[in-house]
């Protein structure tokens, strides 16, 4: 070990003595130096437990950042429509019907009341591969706007 080399020791030895030597923000020194050894004691195997249970947080993030990842990049998170048809039936209804890149189909017909609206029809497709089925859709419909709901469905 050459002087300069030595000298430069030295001098990180020196900050770390003055770092060591100031009070930690938020501690008190003179409860600190009366504390028992039993409480330093608990007090440090706590300190072990939250240290442990810190751990065990992180590795739970990195573990579904590390799945959101590879969800991403291996596969879409989402299924993509493929294609959209438009069929008119004899009622004057039209049933829009929406196949997804992961094999599914979702169908939304309108009312024969009710003007064609191709718009609807592909965001009712979309909304239900989103919440699983029409059943699911529905009861969101129910919970969310129940006037609206009794109105399009039950009269």
């Amino acid at each position: 070990m050459n002087l300069e080399n030595l000298n430069e020791c030295g001098k990180r030895i020196d900050e770390y003595v003055e770092m060591l030597q100031k009070t930690p923000y938020g501690v008190d020194m003179p409860k600190l130096l009366a504390m028992s050894r039993g409480d330093a004691e608990s007090i440090t195997t706590q300190l072990h437990r939250a240290a442990d249970t810190l751990s065990v947080i992180l590795k739970l993030l990195w573990g579904q950042t590390d799945l959101l990842n590879n969800l991403v990049e291996d596969q879409p998170i989402v299924a993509k429509p493929k294609h959209v048809i438009f069929h008119r039936n004899d009622d004057g209804t039209v049933v829009t019907t929406m196949d997804w890149s992961d094999g599914s189909v979702t169908t939304a017909k309108n009312f024969p009341e009710d003007e064609f609206d191709a718009i609807t029809g592909i965001n009712i497709c979309l909304a239900e591969h989103a919440v699983g089925n029409k059943n699911r859709l529905r009861k969101l419909y129910k919970k969310f706007a129940p006037e609206a709901y009794e109105e399009q469905f039950n009269s």
